[in-house]
């Protein structure tokens, strides 16, 4: 009996080490299955296989043989993905087939012809940004006092109609302080009346609006004048009470008027405003010459 007896070569040693390292390296586990998804159209696959990954959007990343490496990846903001052994991978701009490329590009280094693929899972889409508020603060004769969030640029009517001026309200004097210093004076009392105002001014935010109230005018006393004389008919001859501010005609109605005697172009008056009688021509004033009256 023959006996053969082959022994190994310096090459064949070397080769069997390189498998066996490889092997070491790689690990000899199959993928498990992906979990069943809803099939998808021929023409969502060809845009998902075009569509630009952003931040955000979600693969799957499956390498053949190598589970340890498969799973779902999601872009971080800056459009990188984390992979094992590889690291941080920009994934931002590219397709699901050029990132698979350059996976397969870096795990060279490190498996022995990998095989990637990259699917699309999921596309973000960011929420809807928060509407923009405009706050302005409203003060002073107002039922609603205090902060006021806009969702948009408002005219002043339409801010004076949200807070509800009081009955006690100067809408003639509408103080408007903006962010900058400026201050500016409204008035919008005319607006019931006539549905307009030029100072109907256009509210951007920041500003503070001053309702001030309406100053009370307390109207002045009755003064008591004294009306004698021979022009005057002696029964109605005396003391009386006119309103503050009253013309020297309303003392005379007062006493009953003149009489066919009275010397009109000559009524003199005295009292503690002047040292000197004052002489007044009553006849002037009755013709129209207003500046012959005498308060």
């Amino acid at each position: 009996m023959t006996r053969m007896t082959l022994q190994p070569t310096h090459g064949l040693i070397s080769a069997l080490a390189a498998m066996l390292l490889a092997a070491s390296v790689v690990g000899a586990q199959t993928p498990a299955d992906p979990a069943p998804s809803a099939p998808r159209s021929e023409k969502q696959q060809i845009l998902d296989r075009n569509h630009k990954l952003a931040p955000g959007d979600t693969v799957q990343v499956l390498v053949a043989r190598h589970e340890q490496f498969s799973g779902l990846k999601k872009l971080f903001a800056d459009g990188t993905i984390e992979f094992p052994i590889i690291g941080a991978v920009t994934a931002s701009g590219l397709t699901p087939g050029e990132l698979a490329a350059k996976i397969i590009q870096a795990l060279k280094a490190e498996l022995r012809r990998p095989r990637v693929s990259v699917s699309l899972v999921e596309i973000y889409v960011p929420p809807p940004p928060a509407p923009k508020v405009y706050r302005i603060t409203v003060l002073g004769a107002v039922g609603a006092p205090g902060v006021l969030d806009m969702d948009r640029h408002m005219f002043l009517r339409e801010v004076l109609a949200k807070v509800s001026p009081t009955d006690r309200a100067d809408l003639s004097q509408i103080r408007i302080n903006y962010p900058d210093g400026a201050q500016k004076r409204a008035d919008m009392s005319a607006f019931k009346l006539t549905g307009a105002s030029p100072d109907d001014l256009l509210i951007t935010g920041g500003e503070e609006i001053i309702v001030v109230e309406r100053v009370e005018v307390q109207e002045a006393p009755p003064v008591r004048v004294q009306v004698l004389g021979k022009g005057v008919n002696e029964q109605k001859a005396g003391a009386y009470s006119v309103p503050a501010g009253s013309g020297i005609l309303a003392a005379l109605t007062q006493a009953g008027g003149a009489n066919a005697k009275a010397e009109l172009r000559a009524v003199r008056v005295t009292g503690p405003g002047h040292k000197e009688p004052k002489i007044v021509d009553v006849e002037k004033l009755m013709a129209g010459d207003i500046k012959s009256n005498y308060v």
